[in-house]
């Protein structure tokens, strides 16, 4: 096991995780369900780190992969790039919601608060899904229509 398996392991997490808690928290919100609401921040709490540890991760697996043939720099200092952003924006978020449940211990859940997370857990929803589609983009040469280490274009589909 080295960095790069560890960082393809872990790597969905944000990418699924932050859409599932802004749905969660959107539900919660919309349904004043203050437990859900909760678990919605909660969540969001936990997502921070461990994006942080998936871009971490992307540091060794690009120790890995980038003397490797099919390797682009350019590719890969793009997602690097990307899952920088990814892990700010994910990080500020927790910070906020941590915030929110703190204040939120002995009083009624801040609705505003609330409402500011949930934007930007929809930014860092977006932001994930960006570095994971430039992540991608690195080995995975069908997400912009070329052949497999080819860089030319797929030749048309014989029926």
């Amino acid at each position: 096991m080295n960095q790069a398996w560890l960082h393809l392991m872990t790597n969905h997490i944000p990418v699924l995780g932050l859409p599932i808690a802004a749905l969660a928290l959107a539900w919660g919100l919309a349904r004043r369900h203050d437990a859900v609401i909760r678990l919605a921040l909660f969540g969001t709490v936990l997502l921070g780190p461990l994006t942080a540890f998936v871009a971490w991760s992307g540091e060794g697996a690009e120790e890995v992969v980038e003397d490797t043939p099919w390797a682009s720099r350019t590719r890969i200092h793009d997602h690097e790039e990307a899952g920088e952003r990814a892990r700010l924006v994910a990080l500020v978020v927790a910070a906020g919601a941590l915030v929110v449940l703190v204040m939120s211990r002995r009083r009624e859940i801040s609705r505003g608060g609330t409402i500011a997370v949930l934007v930007g857990l929809v930014a860092a929803s977006g932001a994930a899904g960006y570095s994971a589609l430039e992540g991608g983009e690195i080995r995975h040469d069908e997400v912009h229509g070329l052949a497999p280490d080819a860089g030319q274009p797929r030749p048309p589909r014989q029926q």
